[in-house]
């Protein structure tokens, strides 16, 4: 009997890069030929644009559609609990995968019952001039660089915009955790359960994924001040025994203070 792989991918204003994901998640299924039964699961979280109209003329999806956008957390919940995967796959509506990425992540979550969930690995767009914004994020300095199986991922490196995990994983540990409806944090907080529960399970393989991002700097710091004003707090209030791990020492800080205030946020976007 074949395994069956639900592939979630929750979309909110992504009519810019949401035929090209759908696409290259179709191109990576094809790629494992029949060794494998398929669903591609597109939440459309309350989206304002065309996201919608794209999707309901994409043949082999199922469209679930939200009335208004309710948090990604909850979009991928919702991609969940309407799935039959023995495996789930949480695609981003901006992120293509390879056309090996299916082949190769399951190849290492089938070689260990040890090995609960595998991240694959981000690269920019090909061909274009990167932002210093866009230097960073794809550099060295942020999250976990060795990439091998054979190697456990720290939790706060397992991401889910290109990711496979076990349901029965997710069945144990919950789902992501919907009170957490502003930005971030939500892939921080599942894995501290899945770390929790099977603290050698995650694993991140240099399995490339394309993320296709023009966000601006003044974004993504409204986005970070954004976080750290609501997600992070419940997070630390979740999780009181991972609050210096995660950096909540720095908050009441002089460091902190110097560095986390609007004023300091405009200058930094200068």
């Amino acid at each position: 009997m074949k395994n069956t792989i639900s592939i979630i991918v929750p979309c909110y204003n992504a009519e810019h890069t949401i035929l090209n994901t759908i696409n290259a998640v179709q191109q990576s299924i094809s790629a494992c030929q029949s060794k494998w039964d398929w669903e591609i699961i597109a939440v459309n979280d309350g989206s304002t644009d065309s996201t919608e109209t794209i999707l309901k003329k994409t043949e082999m999806i199922k469209l679930i559609n939200h009335k208004s956008n309710r948090s990604l957390a909850c979009a991928r919940n919702t991609g969940i609990k309407n799935s039959t995967g023995t495996y789930i796959a949480f695609i981003d509506a901006d992120i293509e995968v390879s056309k090996k990425w299916f082949l190769e992540v399951l190849k290492v979550l089938k070689s260990s019952p040890n090995i609960i969930g595998v991240t694959g690995t981000l690269t920019p767009q090909p061909n274009i001039t990167m932002s210093p914004l866009s230097q960073y994020l794809f550099s060295k300095y942020r999250g976990q660089q060795k990439v091998n199986k054979n190697i456990c991922l720290n939790y706060k490196s397992f991401v889910f915009s290109n990711t496979i995990i076990k349901r029965s994983a997710l069945d144990s540990v919950g789902f992501f955790d919907e009170s957490l409806n502003r930005y971030g944090g939500e892939d921080t907080e599942l894995a501290i359960r899945i770390n929790e529960k099977f603290p050698s399970g995650m694993r991140k393989i240099k399995a490339e994924s394309q993320h296709i991002t023009n966000k601006s700097l003044n974004q993504h710091l409204l986005n970070m001040f954004d976080y750290g004003r609501f997600n992070f707090l419940k997070i630390i209030n979740k999780h009181p025994g991972y609050k210096n791990d995660l950096g909540y020492q720095y908050v009441n800080s002089l460091l902190g203070k110097i560095l986390f205030n609007r004023l300091s946020k405009s200058f930094i976007n200068c």
